[in-house]
């Protein structure tokens, strides 16, 4: 695997989490957000003040997290991604390492391409947590690990409900244990509207199921350790998005402002002498809001 660190590892946490690492997952820096990412790449687009990749971290560092090995292809790579890893690994305070995929491997074959990362060259056998880059949610990471700990199964996928599970693959769970027991795709008929949130924490039991060299998703990884009832699911509460539209963008832009309004209420603006705010607004620290004078009477008679 070709790889690049960043920063220095500080372990931190309660015990379940300590020194744990964590995979974020790139697919391609463009997605399909365009004409947004033509000038800036997926993961550095800016959301809400930071950039998207910001968020997710902070979300890891929260949760525990000291490094993370961020997962994505060699191609397209952006010229000042390696400098602005660095600039987020020192801000963060967190250990990055980026593990570039010579050929398309699939979602679960980049894991298997970093196994070697993740696991200290097998010396570490702790859990560990993956998210998918072009996924938002409230990240109940810290609840996530501790249901992965407590049910012992090599993998624990965090899902939510939809409004429209036919535009995914439905997740089926034994609503008694939280045991996944299968997965239907795009389904025709209801069958669950629980899907799959792009979050989870795996065992590295796992690696021995993903053949190396070869191109693995995790449609096929799933279903294998469902089958196998190793595969566990927790239930979230929070908001998720799926960011495959400009339109998906801005509706996890008012999820991510209402859930500050009660998270982080110091971020948001509030109202002046100079100016009302309606609604939840974030503000950049470098804009000045000046104050408005309304438009004098025009006079009748300028001459």
């Amino acid at each position: 695997a070709q790889s690049s660190s960043a920063g220095a590892a500080r372990p931190q946490g309660e015990r379940a989490s300590r020194g744990m690492k964590a995979v974020l997952l790139i697919g391609n820096f463009s997605g399909s957000l365009r004409p947004l990412t033509l000038s800036q790449p997926l993961p550095l687009l800016r959301f809400c003040n930071r950039s998207l990749i910001f968020h997710q971290l902070q979300a890891l560092k929260d949760a525990g997290i000291s490094q993370v090995v961020i997962c994505h292809p060699n191609k397209e790579v952006p010229a000042d991604w390696t400098a602005a890893i660095e600039q987020l690994s020192g801000e963060l305070g967190l250990k990055l390492v980026c593990s570039q995929e010579t050929e398309p491997a699939g979602t679960a074959g980049a894991l298997k391409h970093a196994e070697a990362l993740v696991t200290d060259d097998g010396t570490n056998d702790a859990p560990f947590i993956v998210v998918n880059a072009d996924v938002l949610c409230s990240y109940p990471l810290r609840d996530l690990l501790l249901a992965h700990l407590k049910h012992g199964r090599e993998g624990t996928l965090l899902t939510t409900r939809s409004e429209e599970p036919s535009e995914y693959g439905v997740v089926v769970v034994d609503e008694r244990t939280g045991g996944i027991t299968h997965f239907v795709d795009r389904p025709e008929t209801f069958v669950s509207d629980r899907i799959n949130c792009g979050v989870y924490v795996f065992s590295p039991a796992i690696f021995e199921r993903i053949r190396a060299s070869s191109r693995v998703s995790m449609n096929e990884l799933l279903p294998a350790m469902a089958k196998a009832e190793q595969l566990n699911s927790m239930l979230l509460s929070g908001y998720w998005v799926k960011l495959t539209s400009t339109r998906s963008y801005m509706g996890a832009v008012a999820s991510h402002l209402e859930i500050a309004r009660y998270l982080a209420p110091a971020s948001l603006a509030e109202s002046t002498a100079d100016f009302t705010v309606t609604g939840n607004v974030m503000v950049h620290p470098s804009a000045t809001i000046g104050k408005v004078t309304p438009n004098p009477t025009p006079n009748p008679n300028p001459n």
